[in-house]
């Protein structure tokens, strides 16, 4: 079938006047061709296919409008044939959501994991469906340190998603003061999203019960220092059967320590560029 396409493309071309044909393959991928030039053909990639339902159609909706929206054919199949693999990797046809095709055409290591709260919830739920335990936690996240990474990665191995929820610049102002933060909400959703144990991303300013009521967590972490202190979120986490877990924090970091330190360093070190 394979060594025979050219041939049947091009009999598609010369009996429909079609300027561009193309043909999906399922999991060897799509095919696009324009006339009077060679298919270009574009390799799926490996997935854990739960159900094809619905496949098709993401490939002729999205090629669709990638083109309409100024890609080249051959560009637009490609996007196309990504929003295939996400497709297939659940039960029944649902939608594509946006974050979900940004990640997927984001290079290895890029930061694309920021969703916003509705987004989210529908990628959530598709994880539970999946039978996958969700872990959640927040924070300001503010000059990502060792301590930062240590409870992140503590976080991760309480189940089979993480989710962080970033503070917005003006909460940060409000819970830390004037100069904080040091990096906007951008440089630290980039961050964070860039780590291998972290899944998703979602900014939020004074609706954090309600990203958590999106989210649905199994499991809320938060540092230590929590311990005796009200954790948002927790009554409405266990009423639905799932639970708080402390995690040890690394000793001796803080952002806010951080600061106070490159600051002293300035003022001792005259001409020094700080952070």
């Amino acid at each position: 079938m394979r060594s025979r396409l050219p041939e049947l493309i091009g009999r598609v071309h010369s009996s429909s006047a079609a300027p561009l044909v193309v043909v999906t393959l399922g999991a060897d991928g799509v095919v696009v061709s324009e006339r009077d030039s060679e298919p270009v053909w574009i390799a799926g990639s490996a997935q854990d296919v739960y159900d094809v339902t619905g496949a098709g159609d993401v490939v002729a909706a999205v090629f669709t409008l990638a083109l309409v929206g100024g890609l080249e054919a051959v560009e637009a199949a490609m996007v196309s044939n990504l929003a295939a693999g996400i497709s297939v990797r659940h039960l029944g046809a649902r939608p594509v959501l946006p974050g979900e095709l940004l990640q997927a055409c984001a290079p290895p290591g890029s930061p694309e994991a920021l969703f916003d709260v509705h987004e989210l919830s529908l990628v959530c739920r598709q994880w539970r469906e999946a039978g996958e335990q969700i872990v959640f936690t927040n924070g300001c996240f503010d000059l990502l340190h060792a301590g930062h990474l240590q409870l992140l990665t503590q976080a991760a191995r309480l189940g089979d998603r993480l989710v962080v929820a970033v503070d917005r610049d003006a909460s940060v102002w409000r819970l830390k003061g004037p100069g904080r933060p040091v990096l906007d909400e951008k440089a630290r959703t980039s961050l964070l999203g860039a780590l291998d144990v972290v899944d998703a991303v979602v900014v939020f300013d004074d609706d954090l019960l309600d990203v958590i009521d999106h989210v649905g967590p199994d499991v809320i972490v938060k540092g230590a220092d929590y311990r005796g202190r009200e954790v948002v979120g927790a009554s409405l986490v266990k009423s639905r059967g799932g639970r708080i877990e402390l995690v040890p924090l690394l000793e001796g970091y803080s952002t806010t320590g951080l600061v106070e330190r490159v600051r002293a360093g300035e003022g001792e070190r005259p001409g020094a560029v700080g952070l």
